[in-house]
């Protein structure tokens, strides 16, 4: 519960731009105050010339005893357009990381639509465990590739995190009630909590 609004009720940010003179690299370093102090994040985006982009997230506690974090990682909203998912990691169903041994390692390919699956309740759902890369791209061919030199969890979904969870509310809602997105919502996380 903690965990849920970290971000949004994060105390300071702070952006700073690091172009070293002779070098092709641009650095972005986003830092922010966590948890009323309690925490700090820190994001360093690396821009390389080609259109590559490195990214490095670090987190650290420094105060107080709060519940464990249940996932670590960053989520983007991308064009619904890029509709199109290939990856190369545990399919080709959802696997998580205590419920992944059906799961094999392998390189799969489907639609976004497809990632979803309509338990009754909404919850969590699509994720792909031990991914070293997906790719996302739209009926052109273009679009955006994730890899990693250590295995994440990936999803790409039309929903956002709060259609599949409503927190505290606990609606009775059913999966045949959710309304797609007009985004694709890609989640790459280094870790995440079994079921």
């Amino acid at each position: 519960k903690i965990w849920r609004p970290a971000w949004q009720d994060r105390q300071k940010t702070t952006v700073e731009i690091d172009k070293t003179p002779g070098s092709k690299i641009v650095r972005v370093i986003v830092k922010a105050d966590l948890l009323k102090g309690d925490a700090e994040w820190k994001t360093v985006y690396s821009i390389f010339p080609d259109g590559r982009i490195k990214v490095e997230n670090e987190m650290n506690a420094l105060n107080g005893k709060h519940p464990m974090l249940m996932k670590f990682g960053m989520k983007m909203n991308l064009p619904k357009e890029l509709d199109k998912v290939e990856w190369y990691g545990r399919g080709p169903h959802e696997s998580y990381e205590d419920r992944k041994t059906s799961a094999t390692v392998g390189i799969y390919n489907g639609e976004v639509k497809e990632q979803y699956h309509p338990y009754i309740r909404p919850q969590e759902t699509g994720n792909k465990t031990d991914v070293r890369w997906m790719k996302l791209s739209g009926s052109d061919g273009r679009g955006i590739l994730i890899s990693s030199d250590m295995p994440l969890s990936i999803s790409a979904l039309h929903y956002l995190p709060e259609d599949l969870d409503d927190g505290d509310a606990k609606k009775q809602s059913h999966a045949g009630e959710l309304e797609a997105r007009d985004l694709t919502c890609l989640q790459v996380d280094y870790k995440q909590m079994g079921l």
